[in-house]
């Protein structure tokens, strides 16, 4: 009875280690993907080869078996990247061959054997996650593949048996369950921390980080996507708040930045615009091209147009108050691609129309090349 309890405890001590290791080496990972590449690595494999070698003297010390001694590398195969979980899983069988060979010197032979089975299968369970990627199948089948061979005596001497085995694969393949659990909602926490950072409380839309973030990710692309990009200001927006307060500012600001989604969600598929508040009551709008550009900008004047006139009756019929846009449409196809040009073009458009009174979109004036234009030069629409 004794015996069994010190068992019990023993498995215990060994499961808390477990635990302890994985939220280090997770949390550690998680942390250090936020320093310098060089950096990581020479705080991240100590830890990894680290833990790797007190899994094996405890379990060793406790249970008399080598066990979950591939944790650090499950770890690093599932939240850390491809070279590292590489690195990690090969360097493990040396520091359990250098543990189990001052303890059992006499049997180098059987040891080095089970060290060249463990590479060959190791190297095979690599390609099997090169050749198909992150999938929980794949964690699962590592899992019982490292189980197999995790304790390297065990697998050709007399201190394997069944019972330990299946001991074995059941603890690997809770270990993993609970490390894709995590993982899951690591990165649902993650991303609505980066939603909620991306957002502009009053009004609901994009901000300006979320604008700097995704024109970043547009200039690492190889491929050019072609874009529309339209800033619009909102006109004697001081005056409104000075006559009405900031409540009611706020409220206009808000309705501009729904009926804008609104009007596009009508118009585009949800994946091909953003709207962005980028500042005060200026807001940016930029739209996926997918045919002609000359022919979006014409449509893209033509619907904000009549956003304008919309939006103008509103505010007058709820504040009493007419209250107008000015805007300035360019896009990236005729600035070459270039994504600081494309915006400062679009943005001194827009203070043409401002200075020129506003309640007015100045259209690029390449885009008087589409013939489409000339059915939007009438009324308040402006092509440049």
């Amino acid at each position: 009875m004794l015996d069994l309890i010190d068992e019990i405890f023993s498995f215990g001590l060994v499961i808390f280690l477990i635990l302890s290791t994985i939220f280090s080496l997770v949390f550690t990972t998680k942390l250090s993907q936020k320093i310098p590449e060089k950096t990581r690595l020479w705080l991240m494999y100590p830890l990894y080869f680290g833990f790797t070698y007190v899994i094996v003297s405890l379990t060793h010390a406790t249970l008399g078996i080598v066990m979950l001694t591939y944790v650090p590398a499950l770890v690093a195969i599932i939240f850390d990247d491809f070279i590292v979980a590489v690195v990690v899983s090969l360097v493990k069988p040396v520091i359990t061959l250098a543990f189990l060979y001052l303890v059992y010197p006499n049997e180098i032979h059987n040891l080095m054997m089970s060290f060249e089975i463990s590479w060959l299968t190791l190297a095979a369970v690599m390609m099997l996650f090169r050749q198909w990627g992150n999938h929980a199948w794949t964690y699962y089948v590592a899992a019982i593949v490292l189980a197999l061979l995790e304790d390297e005596l065990g697998l050709i001497g007399p201190t394997f048996s069944l019972g330990i085995a299946v001991l074995t694969i059941a603890s690997y393949i809770a270990v993993v369950s609970f490390m894709l659990y995590l993982n899951k909602h690591l990165i649902s926490d993650e991303e609505a921390y980066l939603a909620e950072l991306n957002i502009d409380p009053l009004t609901g839309l994009f901000n300006l980080r979320a604008f700097k973030d995704d024109l970043d990710t547009v200039n690492t692309t190889v491929d050019h996507d072609e874009y529309l990009l339209l800033i619009m200001d909102l006109d004697k927006f001081k005056e409104l708040n000075d006559t009405l307060g900031h409540d009611v500012g706020n409220h206009v600001l808000k309705a501009v930045g729904d009926k804008t989604n609104e009007l596009l969600g009508m118009n585009f598929p949800e994946s091909d615009f953003k709207v962005y508040r980028f500042g005060g009551e200026e807001l940016i709008c930029v739209i996926k091209n997918r045919g002609n550009i000359c022919r979006l900008a014409a449509q893209i004047a033509h619907l904000f147009n009549e956003l304008n006139e919309e939006l103008s009756q509103y505010t007058r019929d709820t504040h009493e108050m007419g209250v107008s846009f000015s805007a300035g449409v360019s896009s990236n196809v005729w600035n070459e691609f270039d994504h600081d040009e494309t915006f400062k073009h679009a943005d001194n458009l827009l203070y043409q129309a401002k200075r020129a009174g506003g309640q007015q979109i100045i259209l690029d004036d390449k885009a008087i090349s589409c013939a489409d234009c000339d059915r939007y030069k009438t009324g308040i629409i402006t092509i440049k």
